[in-house]
């Protein structure tokens, strides 16, 4: 799900792909310092919640921005 939009935005931005890892970061970045707060105020937040779903919903978070962040490496290095 995460690759289906972020490829078509490093398209539709014409970014190239030695700069797509700095753009990734500056789509993530943003996020995960947001979700550092709805992860401290997570009872707050997240009122349905039990907080014994604490971990498994930061490794969610993880996850999810560990995949956002591979999609900006580039494909293959050029050797000359």
């Amino acid at each position: 799900m995460i690759a289906t939009c972020t490829y078509p935005y490093y398209f539709w931005r014409k970014i190239p792909q030695p700069k797509r890892l700095i753009a990734s970061v500056q789509i993530a970045l943003p996020g995960m310092i947001l979700d550092i707060f709805s992860i401290i105020y997570f009872e707050n937040v997240f009122t349905n919640l039990h907080v014994d779903t604490l971990p498994f919903f930061a490794s969610w978070l993880l996850w999810a921005y560990s995949l956002l962040l591979i999609t900006g490496i580039p494909k293959g290095s050029k050797s000359t």
